[in-house]
């Protein structure tokens, strides 16, 4: 009996040996299980937020790259470019100007390098992710047509588009690449940033004889727009106007590029200083001196010096002028009568660090192609002005406009709305018997994100 008792509680050691071995197994596997579970889903947090942080970069170096890339190709122009297709040529090729060079060629360098005055061995990537070191971005530009090119050639362009490729990277080198394309988007005969109001029977004539506010556009009147008439904010209109397109209000915001005098200067020939003195603007020559004697310039080139270095005005008050760009570091003015003599019409563009005013009957065009006004100041015409509707020109205004009487313009008006600093116009205002013709011909577009895709 007590062998059988004992080898029946041996028996039982056995068997709870064996189970608590079995249990130990059971529960070793679901703590590795457990463990593993963890670290897979440490994993996918660590990853998802890699890949957050690299879109996140991506996203910033796109903004960037847009943003920087828009007011590079505002100033084609102004960098001495015929056309802008031309100026994305030359930024595609890269810092050395050269096609073929892989070194140094745009699509593989960042756009730091291309704007920079040196070019670095391996292209710029930046922090973006404060207290993240390893989130960056790198921008590069490319032709459009998957980067060569629409004509086959990837660092020539003929289409007005450029690609744009931001590249993020987040922790552990997870990357997103996103790309934009940038193109033209055409603008119509008038934009304002500001509040625009169009009374009395001014016409806006063309294929491209559009009016837009980015704020609130308010219509009286009779006037005869040709094409759309609309406004970001709202839209009022009262009397009998003649609309030919769409009309509106809350419509899509138009960029208006940033207007800036100094932007214009290489295209002008002559400097009128704000201390009296007309100058050679390639050479810094001085050609005439008025500032003892304001009328000593008017014969040799027309314009009167009327003011002090305080507040530096050049006027025409006479019915001749010269043909040329004058970039006057101060107020312009025309109350003269230059071109309605019957001899042919001067060729003039007035690029001021003041206000432009236009109060005669002078009858002219461009002298820069495509450049009518620049202002950094107001626009003022009345009269009865007229410019060649064979030629048309950008009338540029930093701050507002006014069109009055009876004013004949061919070309584009864009109104940049700035603050409010000088009062020679507080409100912008077309009005009287105010005509402008507009059928599209000049460089008077803005680039935008015309495609947005994610790089797979």
């Amino acid at each position: 009996m007590v062998q059988r008792l004992r080898a029946a509680r041996d028996e039982e050691r056995g068997i709870a040996l064996i189970s608590v071995m079995l249990l130990l197994m059971l529960v070793t596997a679901l703590a590795t299980a457990l463990a593993v579970s963890g670290q897979t889903e440490t994993l996918i947090a660590r990853n998802e937020q890699s890949a957050a942080q690299a879109e996140a970069a991506a996203e910033a170096g796109l903004n960037y790259g847009v943003q920087v890339m828009i007011d590079k190709l505002a100033l084609w122009q102004a960098d001495g470019f015929a056309d802008s297709t031309l100026a994305i040529s030359a930024l595609l090729r890269g810092p050395d100007g050269a096609s073929g060079n892989a070194g140094t060629d745009a699509d593989n360098f960042s756009i730091e390098q291309l704007f920079g005055t040196a070019a670095p061995a391996a292209p710029i990537a930046h922090d973006v992710l404060a207290g993240v070191p390893d989130a960056r971005f790198i921008v590069r530009l490319a032709d459009d047509t998957g980067g060569v090119g629409e004509d086959g050639q990837a660092l020539v362009d003929v289409n007005d588009k450029v690609v744009i490729r931001s590249t993020g990277y987040g922790q552990g080198n997870t990357e997103v690449t996103l790309e934009a394309v940038l193109g033209l988007m055409s603008l119509p005969a008038v934009v304002t940033n500001g509040s625009l109001t169009i009374s009395g029977n001014p016409d806006i004539t063309g294929s491209s004889g559009g009016v837009h506010s980015n704020t609130n556009l308010s219509i009286s009147g009779n006037p005869d727009i040709a094409q759309d008439a609309t406004g970001s904010g709202t839209y009022s209109e009262t009397g009998h106007p003649d609309i030919g397109g769409v009309k509106g209000g809350g419509t899509p915001v138009i960029t208006v590029p940033p207007v800036r005098a100094i932007d214009h200067y290489a295209q002008a020939d002559f400097v009128l200083t704000s201390d009296g003195r007309v100058k050679n603007r390639a050479t810094d020559a001085v050609l005439c001196d008025a500032s003892a004697n304001g009328n000593a310039c008017s014969g040799a080139y027309s314009w009167v010096y009327n003011g002090s270095v305080v507040s530096p005005e050049w006027r025409i008050s006479g019915n001749s002028a010269i043909n040329g760009t004058f970039y006057v570091q101060g107020k312009a003015r025309i109350s003269g009568n230059p071109g309605n003599g019957g001899a042919a019409d001067p060729a003039i563009t007035i690029i001021a660090e003041g206000d432009i005013e236009i109060s005669g009957n002078p009858e002219f065009r461009p002298d820069t192609p495509e450049l009518l006004f620049v202002t950094n100041g107001d626009l003022k015409i009345s009269g009865d002005s007229e410019t060649s509707l064979a030629f048309e020109g950008q009338m540029l205004v930093h701050e507002q406009v006014m069109l009055s009487g009876n004013p004949t313009l061919s070309g584009q008006l864009l109104v940049e709305d700035a603050v409010n600093l000088s009062h020679l116009v507080d409100a912008n205002t077309i009005s009287g018997n105010a005509t402008i013709s507009y059928n599209g011909t000049i460089g008077g577009s803005a680039y935008h994100v015309a495609a947005w895709r994610e790089v797979r």
